[in-house]
């Protein structure tokens, strides 16, 4: 199983100084249910270890080929990759502020608001 977006230097850890998960760690598998259940080609799923983050690669009807990574907790934003460019699984194993700085970076899109609008509109279903 391949780690995508570990944490990186100065992010939060996820368990409290009292070694309780912090509120970052809540599970929340909502997000991933969602994205599971949308009408688009799956064609690849890659890192599944509870708790961190998962990228399911996605055919837009116009064929670009898209990953999604998502983790099952609160506190996170998905991040949406060019899953066309051969090095996009490179760049998803890179902490946050890094794979933001890679050319496979598309977006990142926080759970607030109508964020689920905006992942269909990115994967072309709106």
């Amino acid at each position: 199983v391949t780690e995508l977006l570990p944490s990186g230097e100065g992010e939060a850890r996820e368990l409290t100084g009292n070694g309780r998960p912090s509120r970052s760690s809540i599970p929340d598998d909502s997000r991933l249910v969602f994205l599971r259940g949308l009408p688009v080609r799956v064609v690849q799923t890659v890192g599944t270890v509870w708790g961190k983050y998962e990228a399911i690669v996605f055919q837009t009807p116009s064929g670009k080929i898209v990953a999604i990574v998502e983790a099952p907790l609160t506190k996170n934003a998905l991040y949406v990759l060019d899953a066309g460019q051969p090095t996009w699984l490179e760049a998803a194993q890179a902490d946050k502020g890094t794979v933001r700085q890679r050319p496979e970076f598309v977006s990142r899109i926080v759970h607030q608001g109508s964020w689920q609008t905006r992942v269909r509109q990115l994967l072309e279903l709106e």
